[in-house]
């Protein structure tokens, strides 16, 4: 009797038990040795600096205000965010930490500076004539496009 439910059971529902129940136990992974737990953390700690670097360099900076003369808008030693990408992103000056001087690459702007926009520049004609550590950053609001006469 007991044969028979096993059996249209195993019809009706069409399982196989034996699959279920002898199954084959998981292996348990080796415990990590503590080389490969060093060289992990080195590669994860790389990989995260080479992406900061990336994005710092073509997309997102972080700046602080280094003079006083937009007071009004912004005070000095404030903390800004700036998107490099909207006005063309340009290549870094140096590779961080090495001081080893790169070439300028400036790649396409998206958007030109509009009239009231505040900007963050290096005066153009510092950087191939001051060392890297030596760059002053300027934070000016746009007063005048091309075209436009200032009187």
């Amino acid at each position: 009797m007991m044969i028979n439910n096993y059996l249209q059971i195993k019809k009706i529902m069409k399982i196989d038990f034996k699959k279920i129940f002898n199954r084959k136990k998981v292996e348990k992974k080796k415990p990590e040795t503590t080389t490969v737990k060093i060289i992990s953390w080195v590669k994860t700690i790389v990989w995260a600096i080479i992406v900061v670097m990336i994005i710092n360099g073509l997309a997102l900076a972080s700046f602080v205000v280094p003079t006083g003369s937009m007071e009004n808008t912004v005070m000095t030693g404030d903390f800004l965010f700036v998107n490099k990408f909207i006005y063309g992103p340009t290549t870094p000056q140096v590779v961080p930490f090495f001081n080893i001087p790169l070439p300028f690459y400036k790649f396409p702007a998206p958007k030109d500076p509009e009239k009231g926009d505040v900007i963050v520049f290096i005066f153009p004609g510092y950087r191939d004539e001051v060392e890297s550590a030596e760059f002053q950053y300027y934070l000016k609001r746009c007063v005048a496009t091309a075209g436009d006469t200032l009187q």
